[in-house]
């Protein structure tokens, strides 16, 4: 689907690259004390939950195999937004990891825009050799 393996590599790699510029994160100062707030909203809603990825753990660890939504995945489910809103983690740590990465995507801004071009391309064959 990518029509090369360079291709795949710039497409694989290119990622794998940027995570480990910004992988730490969720250390920052800012992240934590935004992490420490979700938590004590979640556990004020009664689940234990540090991160919004323990809320989806405790969703699937309950989930129920009917078509429905059961009632308490959607207790979580909102309360999980609630606390997610109220403490700003999501943004935070995004803003962190954005900062962090920055520098590094301005140093080669045509090898990002390529990757991005390459995955785009390979999403397009792919659903063309799907549609057939």
């Amino acid at each position: 689907m990518y029509g090369s393996v360079d291709n795949w590599l710039l497409a694989f790699y290119l990622p794998q690259d940027l995570n480990l510029v910004a992988a730490d994160s969720y250390l920052d100062p800012r992240v934590t004390a935004a992490s420490a707030r979700y938590h004590g909203c979640m556990a004020e809603a009664g689940y234990r939950a540090q991160t919004p990825r323990d809320a989806v753990e405790l969703a699937r660890d309950s989930a129920d195999t009917a078509d429905r939504v059961p009632a308490g995945e959607l207790a979580l489910a909102t309360a999980d937004a609630g606390c997610q809103r109220r403490s700003g983690v999501v943004e935070t740590w995004y803003a962190e990891f954005e900062r962090r990465a920055g520098p590094w995507l301005d140093r080669d801004p045509a090898l990002v825009i390529r990757a991005a071009e390459v995955v785009h391309e390979a999403t397009l064959r792919a659903r063309n050799v799907s549609a057939q």
